[in-house]
């Protein structure tokens, strides 16, 4: 593996980062480590952050982002610039743990892909911040999950939209949702949606759900 401490692609259009060497959900085939174990560098926030359009990520591991940085460190971070929306992302074979809050989170972006990707645990020594398997924040619109894995998710919920203007197009199909220890890991909820936060033509369809244990009702 080719390991470095954060990743940020910003201001730059059309690129693609692949860093495959296997096949499938296989550890091994994770040939780009993401993971800074100085809390006090300067990439420690980092992750992964795009704020660029048309951009693909491939075989890339993320773990432990944001150390150092409680509240304000996804592990993957995909966001709009500058009032300008980030658009055409393409996200595969990305494995996303062990951050301090949100393992992924999408914010100001339309036209994303999010295929096998997993979504696990947050930080082992964090017990006070709520993060998400996935944040859908204010706006992102026309988003496909699927063929993806979120595995114990202590959080508001595995995939959370919030915008009260309302999010269109989030269609979340064929991914699996479970966990080794239910006792630990729970969240509120698969798919969470409360009165304030709308969602259009948004469908949860075609998912398995295997030992989850939901903490909040929703």
């Amino acid at each position: 593996q080719a390991v470095f401490p954060g990743m940020e692609i910003r201001g730059t259009d059309y690129i693609i980062v692949d860093g495959q060497t296997g096949s499938g959900f296989n550890h091994t085939s994770y040939g780009i480590y993401i993971h800074n174990t100085n809390p006090n560098s300067v990439g420690a926030a980092l992750g992964i952050t795009i704020a660029s359009s048309n951009i693909i990520v491939r075989h890339v591991e993320v773990e432990q982002a944001g150390e150092g940085t409680p509240g304000d460190a996804p592990g993957i971070q995909a966001k709009g610039k500058d009032a300008a929306v980030a658009s055409n992302l393409l996200f595969e074979y990305v494995w996303s743990h062990n951050s301090v809050t949100d393992p992924w989170k999408l914010s100001g972006v339309e036209n994303v892909i999010l295929d096998h990707i997993i979504s696990s645990e947050r930080h082992p020594g964090n017990t006070g911040i709520h993060g998400q398997g996935l944040a859908l924040d204010p706006t992102a619109n026309n988003v496909t999950i699927r063929n993806s894995v979120f595995r114990n998710c202590h959080c508001t919920a595995a995939i959370n939209p919030q915008d009260s203007d309302g999010h269109q197009n989030i269609f979340v199909y064929n991914n699996l949702f479970y966990s080794d220890n239910p006792s630990r890991y729970q969240p509120s909820g698969l798919f969470r949606n409360t009165g304030e936060d709308k969602l259009n033509n948004s469908r949860f369809y075609n998912n398995t759900v295997y030992n989850w244990s939901a903490g909040g009702g929703n």
